[in-house]
């Protein structure tokens, strides 16, 4: 029996102590949303297409899930965060996101202003949560079931933000 606990003891320490999920080879875009299940493979094959990089881009989509959310931002499991409003407006005015001034600024974007938050921790005001209307931005494209509104975060642990960005430059233009 103590073998037992022990060998479990010890699995769930090296699980426990596994390097984040994001690996600096991939760009790992993670989308939670019911309406996109399966449809993956054209969002990266658009990706590949308009942002020529050096890393494989791994989309994944998860049904809208709080919980979910949680688990895989805790794992730090992508790069960047693409959910429904509701599900990330907790999280824009607490540190550790990536600010996203320089893809939507005021002057050339006015309509963004509303969505400048200030962060609690360092009172800096700042776009931490990229507003992506679907109907306006590369995925009226494509035939996709993305819902109308969406909002991206990049966390700040995140080892391929220079990508990020620019696979988000791509998404809204």
């Amino acid at each position: 029996m103590d073998k037992w606990i022990i060998l479990i003891v010890s699995i769930l320490m090296l699980t426990g102590c596994r390097p984040a999920v994001s690996e600096e080879n991939h760009l790992r875009l993670l989308f939670f949303t019911d309406k996109a299940m399966g449809q993956e493979a054209e969002i990266e094959q658009f990706l590949a297409e308009q942002v020529k990089l050096n890393k494989t881009i791994d989309v994944s989509i998860y049904p809208l899930s709080r919980e979910k959310f949680s688990v895989l931002l805790a794992e730090r499991a992508g790069d960047v965060y693409v959910a429904e409003p509701g599900l990330v407006e907790g999280l824009l005015t607490q540190n550790g996101l990536t600010p996203l001034d320089e893809l939507m600024p005021v002057s050339a974007y006015p309509f963004v202003q509303e969505h400048y938050i200030t962060n609690n921790k360092t009172g800096e005001r700042h776009l931490y949560g990229l507003p992506l209307q679907t109907d306006q931005s590369a995925f009226a494209h494509l035939d996709l079931a993305i819902p109308e509104e969406m909002t991206i975060i990049v966390p700040s642990f995140s080892q391929n933000k220079k990508e990020s960005l620019r696979a988000l430059q791509a998404l809204i233009n």
